[in-house]
């Protein structure tokens, strides 16, 4: 009797977090990615072309830049647009990310931004 009562005491100090299970789930819900760079979209004149990496021609494209903005916190949806591109949703802003791979679409975060070298970094958080 003393054996169990010991193995369960044991298990309750080395499962127990401190964490209910309702923080759990918000942590595990919550995922972060590093953003290389804020870009805003520009429209190219007409008969203007842009040369991809596979040789092709590309008409009505777009070419994005760099872009300043305040330094802050953002309340922003965003949807994924290609491997590390981000779109903010109703705005003209790209985000360039490193190694982020949620699938989104119309997805709540939170972008936590700041100038360095007159770039746009920061951190993209999905709620």
């Amino acid at each position: 009797m003393a054996k169990i009562i010991i193995t369960v005491l044991f298990a309750g100090i080395l499962f127990n977090t401190g964490i209910s299970p309702s923080e759990k789930d918000d942590k595990a819900k919550t995922t972060s990615c590093d953003i290389e760079v804020v870009l805003s979209a520009k429209s190219l004149p007409m008969y203007t072309y842009v040369l991809n990496s596979m040789g092709d021609l590309e008409d009505n494209a777009q070419v994005l830049e760099p872009v300043t903005m305040d330094d802050g916190t953002y309340s922003v949806s965003v949807t994924r647009k290609g491997t590390n591109l981000y779109k903010v949703d109703q705005r003209n802003i790209y985000l360039k990310t490193r190694y982020c791979y949620e699938y989104v679409y119309y997805q709540e975060a939170y972008l936590d931004l700041m100038k360095v070298r007159n770039i746009m970094v920061g951190e993209l958080t999905f709620r």
